[in-house]
């Protein structure tokens, strides 16, 4: 599907389907706005990355205590 969206999330004009072509049009670009990405960065990548960073940790622990400890 071909369309223009706007920031809001509006489709202002869709191209028919399964037709060859494209659209031409003008979608606003908002510099002056607040986002939590310009306030927060990469925190929630970094958050993520710990939480498997630990995850895997821990299953390596839970290996090894599985194979050291006589049953």
């Amino acid at each position: 599907m071909t369309a223009i969206i706007d920031p809001n999330g509006r489709i202002t004009e869709i191209y028919p389907p399964f037709v060859e072509g494209y659209l031409i049009g003008d979608v606003p670009i908002y510099t002056d706005r607040w986002t939590l990405f310009l306030e927060w960065g990469d925190w929630f990548a970094w958050v993520m990355l710990g939480v498997a960073v630990l995850g895997l940790f821990a299953s390596v622990v839970r290996v090894l205590v599985r194979r050291l400890v006589p049953r």
